[in-house]
């Protein structure tokens, strides 16, 4: 039964329409849903074809989701928008060809106060349904985008995890980005992208990464996969395994032989059973701070090799973590 009514007011809609106006569609929705008092309400099933066809369009279109902030950089028709706590702020371009294709509705205004109705469309300040941002361009060129904010509500679990990620688009990458992005990857995302850190030495906030887990649950076999993605980023890492978990046949275990063939060297500090116990960070016998700076210079240098610039970085973050650890 409720199907007919939709049937009835969709060709309603899309013949009659122009010809009557708002009101007598309005007085036709009425007379239906007199009809339908012991079934969801036309209404009701507008909001629900409506929450189906955009959770299609978000999972088709792949949108690409912005945080709400007071700068945004916004390119139309990319498939874009704009997330807050509460609602997401589509394109009206888009809104209206969602209504128009796939809903078959002809009135927008009208499928808009039945949105706004069961308060799953915001307005602005001067009560209007659209809302407006001053964005800019990836040129850098500002505009006024219209939007129409969508509450989150009609937003499926599956794309729910995909507006999670608005937080985090500055570390998420297309595969093909990776190289040149100073991103390490760390994970995939559930749209297939790749999300990481940035390790660049411009980012003197984001300098280490904490990898925790029982005995056995994989951290040495991460931490080995870790090492391509470095070394595809321009970085030279050294090693120190006190616990065996990186010696040649474990390694050949998380990457293929070709891979640790062209990216590894492995130096054995002391043979047999009685290993040489080799600390290279300890500063114990430096009796002051510089003297201290000066040893972990001394050898990371030896491993490293860094510019001016890239050494007063690593200084100061040397400098600032000895002087924390004296506090």
């Amino acid at each position: 039964m409720d199907d007919i009514l939709i049937a009835t007011l969709r060709t309603f809609d899309k013949y009659f329409g122009k010809l009557y106006g708002d009101e007598t569609e309005q007085r036709v929705i009425k007379m239906l849903e007199a009809n339908n008092n012991e079934r969801l309400s036309i209404l009701e099933n507008f909001i629900s074809d409506f929450g189906i066809s955009l959770n299609q369009e978000i999972s088709y279109r792949g949108y690409h989701f912005i945080k709400r902030n007071k700068f945004i950089i916004f390119d139309k028709g990319t498939f874009s928008a704009i997330v807050d706590d509460d609602y997401i702020y589509f394109e009206t371009k888009q809104i209206k060809e969602l209504i128009h294709d796939k809903l078959n509705f002809n009135n927008v205004n009208i499928c808009t106060d039945v949105l706004k109705a069961y308060d799953c469309l915001t307005i602005n300040d001067w009560n209007s349904k659209c809302y407006r941002f001053h964005v800019q361009n990836s040129a850098g060129e500002p505009y006024m985008l219209y939007t129409y904010g969508i509450s989150k509500k009609l937003i499926n679990t599956e794309n729910r995890k995909k507006l999670e990620l608005s937080d985090y688009q500055k570390f998420i990458l297309e595969y093909s980005e990776l190289e040149e992005s100073g991103i390490l990857p760390l994970g995939v995302t559930v749209d297939g992208r790749y999300i990481g850190k940035d390790i660049s030495y411009k980012n003197k906030s984001n300098d280490s990464i904490f990898i925790t887990g029982q005995s056995g649950q994989g951290k040495s076999f991460y931490a080995t996969n870790l090492l391509p993605s470095l070394a595809m980023l321009g970085s030279r890492m050294l090693v120190f395994d006190v616990s065996e978990s990186f010696t040649h046949d474990e390694i050949l275990r998380a990457l293929p032989k070709e891979v640790v063939n062209a990216l590894f060297e492995f130096i054995d500090i002391g043979r047999g059973q009685r290993k040489l116990p080799v600390n290279p960070l300890y500063i114990g016998d430096c009796l002051n701070l510089p003297a201290k700076k000066r040893r972990i210079m001394s050898f990371i240098k030896a491993v490293c090799k860094l510019d001016k610039d890239e050494t007063k970085i690593v200084e100061g973050i040397i400098a600032n973590t000895l002087k924390k650890k004296m506090t």
